[in-house]
């Protein structure tokens, strides 16, 4: 993928633009129960035991109770960082934690336990620029820690543009 950075002189003051979303490698490894949270990037949908379980990209998976199908109900969130699909099979919840491959215990669906993890199971991921082209973004500063995503937002002097 193309990337740019722009002349010194010809930065644009304040403008619509990507922020890259950081997590220290404790964070991206921290893996919990929640309560209901609201929808940032909904992906994909994953039917199970009379739940639907919607994966939030890069942030985690919505547990929603779908016994009723005219009324379903948000019940709880899995915090994954960095997830993006899911899987299940004999009761364990399979998902990528960024480039990890883990199974998840889900039998108590509000303590969630890591049963397994596979390290480097995937490529590395590279988020290193924004989802999509056409935008002004702030340049990674990988001291900061993996990029797991990107915000969308006004931003200052950006550096780096995407064409």
């Amino acid at each position: 993928m193309m990337q740019a950075c722009t002349p010194e002189n010809s930065y644009p003051a304040s403008v619509e633009g990507y922020v890259p979303i950081y997590a220290t490698d404790a964070e991206l490894k921290e893996i919990k129960s929640l309560g209901p949270q609201d929808y940032v990037n909904p992906g994909k949908i994953y039917s199970y035991a009379g739940n639907s379980l919607q994966v939030d990209v890069n942030r985690g998976i919505h547990v929603i109770n779908s016994s009723d199908p005219s009324n379903p109900q948000k019940v709880a969130f899995i915090q994954v960082k960095g997830c993006s699909e899911i899987s299940i099979k004999d009761g364990a919840l399979y998902t990528n934690n960024n480039t990890d491959l883990i199974a998840l215990d889900i039998t108590d669906i509000n303590n969630v336990v890591v049963k397994s993890r596979i390290e480097d199971a995937f490529p590395i991921a590279t988020m290193l620029v924004p989802p999509v082209n056409g935008f002004y973004y702030e340049c990674v500063d990988e001291s900061k820690g993996t990029v797991i995503g990107w915000n969308k937002q006004t931003i200052q002097n950006p550096k780096c543009y995407l064409p």
